[in-house]
């Protein structure tokens, strides 16, 4: 039963906090409707990176606890963060950032899924990592975007001043 629950926690966590796609789009691309396929894309997009992020943090958070160092792991980040920059045109960039997107998602099943064969962490300490990483980016995006908040059925403009100066300035 409590490892039932740790997963409607876990899957509760991770659906609030995708909420989020769609502020970040409106804050990339300004106020558009739902079914505008450029702001559908990237909320979608959006979303994806939210889970990402959210599950690299998780993994990081049980691999520095139990299989190496923070020094290990900046060293590491710091072998790899060079940075590539795209000389495409728009149209290969974009092509390839999908190709990106895509080998990073099968990269993170791929390590999850080795993680527990190893027996370095569960699939409940990975829920449990999920649910804290959820709950550090909400505070985040709280401090981000004010006046805002996620909620499980959608956004909450809890201070609708607060929420109006946040997205004063952005595309109408």
């Amino acid at each position: 039963m409590a490892e039932n629950n740790l997963a409607e926690r876990c899957y509760a966590a991770l659906n609030t906090i995708t909420k989020w796609k769609s502020i970040l789009s409106g804050w990339q691309l300004g106020t558009r409707p739902l079914g505008d396929p450029e702001c559908d894309a990237v909320r979608d997009h959006r979303e994806i990176s939210i889970l990402q992020r959210l599950e690299i943090s998780a993994l990081k958070q049980i691999l520095v606890s139990k299989a190496f160092s923070q020094e290990d792991f900046d060293l590491a980040m710091a072998k790899w963060n060079q940075g590539v920059i795209a000389e495409n045109d728009q149209e290969e960039a974009v092509q390839e950032h999908r190709e990106v997107t895509i080998s990073l998602r099968v990269e993170l099943s791929a390590i999850t899924q080795l993680l527990c064969e190893k027996g370095i962490m569960t699939p409940e300490d990975y829920q449990r990592a999920l649910i804290k990483e959820c709950e550090l980016l909400e505070k985040a995006y709280e401090r981000r975007f004010p006046g805002i908040r996620a909620t499980p059925i959608g956004m909450h403009f809890y201070d609708i001043k607060q929420a109006e100066q946040t997205m004063r300035g952005w595309k109408p």
